[in-house]
């Protein structure tokens, strides 16, 4: 379906009004381009966005669906944008043109272009011109920019070409406690969690925490699969938790702010008939790495940060890591052909959250790295990887797979053949067709043949109900 942006931000302009201004719920529909263009967005769906009179609108249950989808394409979009402006400072001239974003290195005379920065070199200088192979070494800098700039581009129109929902059938009610605030850090102000509670289920609920991705920059609620559809309405209690960015704060703080979601979560467990004592995490990207330090650093309590509840476990007891970086210092090492180079960009993930590059902070990237935390047997993992990641290298998941299996745990290595970055971030899982895997196991230190399989949205579900389902029954 083909959504301009300029589209989605009408639609999303109006939707923030009614989903914030609670106290009115109201909002008057008169500037005719608004109008025409909630039009044409409800013509390419088939089916009204938004119910209306002369004085009121609300958000119809297509509207209310496609709202996250709409957030999370523009709020990435607009990181990418800004992002790209700033690559001007580096030598990489991004422009923006209507809804897509195009990588270029123009020539030094290109009107408004900022040339290439000169810098001294080892080697003659003539004149004061600088060193040919310095010249060199910034062209291919540059270069490589424009590449992960392009990159970058492929990934967020991928978000921003999500589906919307389709129709389903019945299932059980969901209830929806918006905007819990379960910390509240020094600085970033409180932070936020939406916890959907399954009806109708008998004892305690099993919960799954869900981290989202976004270069831990940007950890946006709703920027997901479909939590209610997918295990709200089959018995889990799902959390969607946001976390400091690494543009307010550096590492370790988004650690702190996941330990502190785990802890509110079991503080409440009992009057919001949460089962405590089965709690597992998920997360895609950045999300995928807190999810996996969540599940090995437990035990450690210079880890936890001073986010509140102190008196209870941020412990888990099961953890999928999509996608995740699981050693930051090797990334560069680790990627693919053609893939996205952190270390030369200030603007790259992992340089925005330890505040430099890996490579002048060794022991702050070896901290921050799941796989220097696996010293002994771990809650069990499911690892899932596209094998075409360009933004993180699939090795980074064979790395934490064998330090687990090293370590006697339990982890599950799951090779998705063709998938690039983010197949988590979408609800792309419920509209393609299952894609090729291989699957790799270990379990106490012994491993069993690879074998052929396909990634469903159910294989995810599966994981869980092995492992937190124990005393609960459908």
């Amino acid at each position: 379906m083909d959504l301009t942006v300029q589209q989605l931000r009408y639609f999303a302009a109006v939707a923030h009004e009614l989903h914030f201004a609670r106290a009115a719920q109201r909002l008057h529909i008169s500037a005719p381009s608004l109008s025409q263009q909630i039009a044409a967005l409800e013509r390419r769906f088939g089916a009204p966005l938004f119910r209306r009179d002369a004085r009121h609108v609300e958000l119809t249950e297509l509207g209310r669906e496609l709202l996250p989808m709409a957030h999370r394409s523009i709020t990435a979009l607009d990181e990418v944008v800004s992002w790209a402006q700033e690559r001007r400072a580096g030598g990489a001239v991004v422009r923006v043109v209507g809804s897509r974003i195009g990588s270029v290195l123009p020539g030094p005379d290109a009107p408004g272009v900022h040339p290439l920065p000169e810098r001294s070199g080892p080697g003659p200088a003539v004149g004061g011109s600088v060193n040919a192979r310095t010249r060199a070494d910034d062209r291919a800098d540059a270069e490589q920019r424009g590449r992960s700039a392009t990159l970058m581009q492929t990934y967020v129109e991928g978000l921003a070409s999500t589906s919307p929902p389709g129709p389903t059938a019945p299932a059980p009610p969901v209830t929806v406690l918006r905007d819990l605030v379960f910390s509240e850090p020094a600085t970033g102000g409180g932070l936020r969690l939406d916890l959907y509670l399954p009806e109708g289920v008998p004892g305690p609920r099993p919960v799954i925490v869900w981290l989202p991705g976004g270069g831990w920059q940007r950890a946006a609620r709703g920027m997901g699969p479909h939590l209610g559809r997918l295990f709200a309405q089959r018995g889990y209690a799902m959390a969607d938790v946001e976390y400091r960015s690494s543009r307010t704060a550096l590492w370790p703080a988004q650690l702190h702010d996941v330990k502190a979601a785990v802890r509110y979560l079991r503080s409440v467990a009992q009057h919001r008939g949460l089962d405590a004592e089965r709690v597992g995490v998920w997360g895609s990207s950045a999300g995928g790495h807190l999810a996996a330090l969540l599940a090995l650093t437990g035990g450690d309590p210079a880890g936890e940060g001073d986010g509140g509840h102190a008196g209870y476990s941020s412990e888990v007891q099961a953890v999928v890591d999509g996608y995740g970086p699981t050693d930051l210092r090797h990334m560069d090492e680790d990627r693919l052909p053609g893939g996205v180079v952190n270390d030369i960009d200030p603007a790259s993930p992992p340089w925005g959250l330890l505040g430099g590059p890996t490579t002048d902070r060794p022991g702050l990237a070896a901290h921050a790295s799941p796989v220097s935390h696996v010293s002994g047997p771990a809650a069990p993992f499911l690892i899932l990887h596209g094998d075409a990641d360009l933004l993180v290298g699939p090795k980074q998941s064979r790395r934490l797979f064998e330090a687990l299996h090293g370590a006697g745990s339990e982890a599950t290595l799951v090779s998705v053949h063709g998938a690039g970055h983010g197949f988590f971030n979408t609800d792309a899982l419920e509209r393609t067709p299952p894609l090729p895997t291989t699957v790799h196991t270990t379990r106490c230190g012994e491993r069993t043949p690879a074998r052929p399989g396909v990634l469903t949205s159910g294989l995810v579900e599966r994981f869980f109900d092995h492992h937190l389902r124990r005393h609960f029954s459908d």
